[in-house]
Parts: structure tokens; sequence; C-alpha cells
């Protein structure tokens, strides 16, 4: 007489022509049960069902700032002052948010040389 361990399938699974999901039980050769459990893709069906992880709160973050839309002309404005302050094009692919940040930063920088342009003699 041949010994059959009863399983249930973890998740997806194909076993002895079966298609099983997650919760299905079946009956396994004791060698395929092992095999089974030990690769976490069955149970046996005589253990408690795992424990559910605690839902727990997550801690509050502030949500992004929404996106407004630039106007052009606040664009094109945005380009000519990115184009005196460097002398090269502003990169067309950049929005409105990263040329301030840009900006600035280029102000930041003149503001500690003490207004000079940063070459040397």
């Amino acid at each position: 007489m041949r010994r059959i361990t009863r399983l249930i399938a973890t998740g997806p699974l194909t076993y002895a022509t079966r298609r099983l999901q997650a919760g299905d039980a079946f009956d396994a050769d004791p060698r395929h049960a092992g095999v089974l459990t030990t690769i976490g893709k069955a149970r046996n069906a005589d253990d408690a069902p795992p424990e559910l992880p605690v839902a727990r709160s997550a801690p509050s973050v502030e949500a992004p700032a929404k996106r407004t839309r630039t106007s052009a002309a606040e664009m094109d404005s945005l380009r000519a002052e990115y184009k005196r302050a460097t002398g090269e094009d502003a990169p067309q692919g950049w929005p409105a948010a990263r040329l301030r940040k840009h900006l600035a930063g280029i102000d930041a920088s003149d503001a500690n040389n003490g207004g000079e342009d940063g070459t040397s003699c």
C-alpha cells in the first residue's frame, strides 16, 4: 500500500497534470511532498495556515507638490535668463522647476565668488 501526503498549494502550481491555485488541496507522493514543501510551493494540510502579516499604518508622508503647467512666456523668460547666466541655450527637456533650481545654484555660486565669473587670469 502506498502512502500519500495531503498538501495545500501556496501559489500557482502544476502537479501531476493538474493546475493548482493557492489554497487548493492535493495528494502527493511523500518524496514529492518533501521537495514541494522545501521549495515553498506547498505546505502540509495538517499544518496550521501561515499567519498573515499584521497591517501596520504607514508613516504619514506629505504628498508631493502638484505639478502646475508653466506658461510658454514664463519658459521663454527662464530660458533667456539661463542663456544670460551661462552663455548657452537651456536644454529643451528641462522643466521650469529644474531651470529655476539650476539658476538658483548659479546665483549662489556667484554670491560665493564675490560676483566674479570664475575665470582665472
